[in-house]
């Protein structure tokens, strides 16, 4: 009988040794596959992307996130490439064009923030950009008549659209460059999510997509963008970045930079270098960093509380301000102080 006790013990032992490798080895598992990663660097959207991805498919997923941002801007969003969702919006201007959805859907998310910052946003504002061609290799400044004369076609209200088609108003150019980056983060994290990897960081230029776990984001200097005057922590949020530093030229001893204002057609002279918001859509982070840097500091709070959005200014005495939910900026250059 002892015999018999003990071996049914032993079976005992053995079944809960068993479980016990068995428990080990998923969890090992789990660990060899969320040391899986991909890191990649390239050139798209005419700036530099960045993605550190982690998790199992992470290769695969940054894959997909690259084919979709080349694909994006061909097909929707550029307005130099024939054939894509804006390209045909401006080329039959005046009329209905179908589009994609998700066209549409971009197209009426900036209008929402043009209508809640007076204007200040405004993505018909292409005439005037393409005046200044901040993009190309002889940027100039145009003269007052032209600007004049490009001002006219800028106004947002005189958009229409649904779901599948949108009309400009004749002779009106809308232009998709100041959320081309925010949109490539929403579509990245679409992909993310559905791909099971564990945590992602996608930075598209001025534009950075935190995906899963919390990642520490540096915010740009503006007097040398190969360093940071402080960083933030950040957990599935997006943010973007509208500076002075970022494309400008000089003429004449005076600096012009790219961020423009849609009631001056002139670059935004106020005391701002640059705008960081955060929120939870990378287009919004993206349309308010720019609306915010034309409002001012004061003027653009109240589109922030609209949006459940934060922001972070850089102002050009060195002196840096931060609404109230930024709760985790750390000052890291002695040259910068808060206000």
């Amino acid at each position: 009988m002892e015999k018999a006790h003990f071996f049914g013990a032993s079976k005992k032992w053995l079944a809960l040794i068993l479980c016990g490798v068995i428990i080990l080895g998923i969890i090992a598992a789990d660990f060899f596959i969320n040391r899986e990663k991909s890191e990649k660097t390239y050139v798209a959207m005419g700036t530099v992307i960045t993605s550190k991805i982690q998790g199992k498919g992470s290769a695969e997923a940054e894959e997909e996130i690259r084919t979709m941002i080349n694909g994006m801007e061909t097909a929707c969003l550029s307005w130099r490439c024939e054939g894509s969702d804006v390209y045909r919006i401006n080329e039959h201007n005046g009329t209905f064009e179908s589009v994609s959805q998700d066209t549409a859907k971009w197209i009426a998310d900036c209008v929402d923030v043009s209508e809640k910052s007076s204007g200040a946003f405004d993505i018909t504002i292409g005439k005037v950009t393409k005046l200044w061609n901040f993009d190309g290799e002889s940027s100039n400044v145009p003269s007052s008549k032209e600007i004049e004369k490009a001002l006219q076609a800028v106004d947002y209200s005189k958009m229409l659209f649904n779901s599948t088609a949108v009309k400009i108003a004749k002779g009106q150019f809308i232009d998709l460059g100041a959320v081309g980056k925010g949109i490539a983060c929403d579509s990245a994290r679409e992909i993310l999510e559905n791909s099971g990897v564990k945590s992602a960081t996608v930075s598209v230029g001025g534009s950075v997509l935190v995906f899963g776990k919390s990642a520490t984001v540096g915010v740009i200097c503006p007097d040398d963008d190969t360093k940071c005057v402080g960083t933030i922590n950040l957990k599935d949020k997006c943010v973007s970045t509208s500076g002075d530093y970022e494309r400008f030229f000089e003429k004449d001893g005076k600096k012009y930079h790219h961020i423009l204002d849609p009631y001056t057609g002139y670059p935004v002279e106020n005391n701002l270098r640059s705008v960081t918001v955060i929120c939870d859509s990378g287009l919004l982070s993206d349309a308010l960093s720019t609306a915010c840097f034309v409002l001012g500091y004061k003027g653009s709070l109240g589109l922030l509380n609209n949006y459940d959005a934060e922001a972070i200014y850089i102002f050009d005495d060195n002196t840096i301000a931060v609404t109230d939910g930024v709760k985790s900026f750390k000052l890291t250059d002695n040259s910068y102080k808060m206000k």
